[in-house]
């Protein structure tokens, strides 16, 4: 792989008739893993919270009439969850072609109501999603934007009181503008560019956003 391809992600494909076997492979164990180094692999290793654990590549449920092992994965176009209930003795693959990292939990919902036709037969009602990031971040802009056409409006009418006010304000804005991408960076404990990749919306407003705080600013 030369430099160009080194920035573009790596995946690997596989097919429902693939998956249909490692989940029977993770029922029944195989030739693959001796039962020793097998039960490592579906066993808990560190402790989450309460009997929610995480092993080798899985998270783990250790509550006694409900254990199972899941995991999920995503690209910024699909999400994925994979669970095993070994006791129970089925499992099943959840795959959608949509992702927003706002929209996580809903995944985690329709995995959970799979598991609750399996088991109970009973359809489970999925919540609502929520977009609370996403109006929140539009607010906060048209408000701004709103502030900045009133700033215009109000320029002509000068006064040192006034001049030094909208020095501060300017100043203030141009430092949110240069600092709120960053300090998003840091609360979120990602890179830009997977915000970008996993809340495209969400990233466009937050650049809108940054955009009036400069405007306002200058």
């Amino acid at each position: 792989m030369d430099q160009k391809d080194a920035k573009y992600p790596l995946y690997i494909a596989s097919t429902a008739n693939d998956m249909t076997k490692y989940i029977q492979f993770l029922l029944k164990g195989g030739d693959l893993l001796s039962d020793h180094y097998f039960e490592i692999y579906t066993s808990p290793q560190v402790h989450r919270r309460e009997d929610m654990y995480y092993g080798l590549g899985w998270r783990i449920s250790t509550e006694e009439k409900d254990t199972y092992f899941f995991h999920g994965g995503e690209t910024p176009d699909s999400r994925t969850e994979l669970l095993v209930n070994p006791k129970k003795n089925y499992g099943f693959i959840l795959l959608t072609n949509k992702n927003n990292f706002s929209e996580v939990l809903q995944t985690v919902h329709i995995r959970e109501g799979i598991k609750t036709i399996i088991e109970d037969g009973k359809f489970s009602e999925v919540p609502a999603a929520s977009h609370q990031m996403q109006w929140m971040t539009l607010i906060v802009t048209i408000l701004l934007t709103l502030f900045s056409i009133w700033n215009l409006f109000h320029l002509k009418k000068k006064n040192i009181v006034r001049v030094k006010l909208w020095s501060v304000v300017g100043l203030t804005s141009i430092i949110f503008s240069i600092a709120l991408i960053p300090t998003l960076i840091y609360l979120f404990g990602s890179p830009w560019h997977t915000i970008y990749y996993y809340a495209p919306d969400t990233a466009f407003l937050i650049k809108c956003l940054v955009g009036v705080l400069a405007g306002n600013g200058f």
